[in-house]
């Protein structure tokens, strides 16, 4: 009798176990193909459509919502961190549908001078970061965005403002990451 409680016991601790490593399996399957974009930042995605469609620019939505999952994780009021586009000291807005309508007519202007100038989209990408400026730093070096451009640009504009640093060097490397996460 004991034999068979302890066979019994043995076979339930067996169908637990197994439940339990298929759970856990097909969590970590779930977070690695949904990617790492918070639910905090895809509540947005509407919203940013929306005012990208405005402008005809909606093929920007994943980069768009790849800046809010950067700048602010979407949980912030300011979610685009765009305060300072317009010259106000950060996170000044205070309201996320002024941040978007902010934060994308910004990053309209990065992407209308991409355009005249002839330069890449990771130049556009890192000017959000760095400032207009960027855009045509890089066109006057060879017009593609590279790490080593972005590294100098910083270093420079930090010796100028009498900065320790300037802005995030590797802003279009961590926006592409986040992008390769989003699916339309």
């Amino acid at each position: 009798m004991k034999q068979k409680n302890r066979k019994k016991n043995t076979k339930k601790r067996i169908i637990v176990l197994s439940s339990v490593l298929f759970v856990i399996a097909l969590f970590s399957w779930l977070f690695f193909s949904l990617g790492s974009i918070p639910l905090s930042v895809q509540i947005w995605k509407p919203l940013v459509k929306e005012e990208l469609k405005k402008y005809d620019l909606e093929e920007y939505t994943p980069v768009v919502l790849a800046i809010i999952a950067q700048e602010s994780g979407g949980k912030k009021l300011d979610v685009m961190q765009s305060s300072e586009s317009i010259e106000l000291p950060p996170n000044t807005i205070k309201n996320p549908l002024h941040s978007i309508k902010t934060g994308i007519h910004y990053f309209k202007q990065n992407i209308e001078r991409m355009e005249q100038t002839d330069v890449d989209l990771d130049t556009a990408i890192q000017s959000y970061n760095y400032g207009l400026g960027y855009i045509d730093y890089v066109k006057e070096n060879g017009g593609q965005h590279t790490a080593e451009l972005a590294e100098q640009f910083s270093k420079d504009w930090a010796e100028k403002m009498g900065w320790p640093s300037y802005g995030d060097s590797e802003y279009a490397y961590k926006i592409n990451h986040y992008r390769t996460k989003l699916t339309e």
